[in-house]
């Protein structure tokens, strides 16, 4: 009992990997959240100036790289990074497809990404890291292509 009440006070402590990780998976929602919003308000009102800034519509994913890899984004692999920032805006408009259950839909997604960030934080290489998450994105989510998939596979395969 006393080693199950030690890991669960693990998992809330700030630091700890799982804490990193629940923290990155809880940005990347309200990411896709606000995405699915804005993608809303267009719909309605054609207005497309959402942002101060253009380039920060999924900060959460740049932000959860940098928790995973303890790293700043400009010292990683560009295609790996690139290749996370594809996937995340495929699942932001596939959230379309989940009229049932868009929030389950969401969250599903977050937690994918977020898990996918960090298991390729543990990757031997960049390789490595882009060709699991590319397996692992498609077998999860068959019905969905990555843009310029086939483009990463040779910049990798020439690295």
């Amino acid at each position: 009992m006393e080693a199950l009440s030690l890991a669960l006070s693990e998992e809330k402590r700030p630091g700890t990997t799982d804490y990193l990780k629940n923290m990155a998976k809880n940005m990347i929602r309200k990411d896709l959240e606000i995405f699915r919003i804005q993608d809303t308000i267009y719909d309605v009102f054609n207005c497309t100036e959402f942002y101060s800034r253009n380039d920060d519509e999924f900060l959460s994913i740049d932000h959860s790289i940098q928790l995973a890899y303890g790293k700043s984004l400009e010292s990683l692999d560009q295609i790996l990074v690139d290749v996370f920032h594809e996937c995340t805006l495929a699942l932001a408009f596939d959230y379309r497809s989940e009229r049932k259950d868009v929030l389950s839909y969401i969250e599903r997604a977050a937690s994918f990404l977020g898990e996918q960030i960090f298991d390729a934080s543990k990757r031997e290489n960049a390789k490595e890291a882009i060709l699991n998450l590319l397996s692992c994105f498609e077998e999860k989510f068959p019905h969905l292509k990555i843009r310029d998939r086939a483009s990463y596979l040779n910049q990798i395969a020439c690295q």
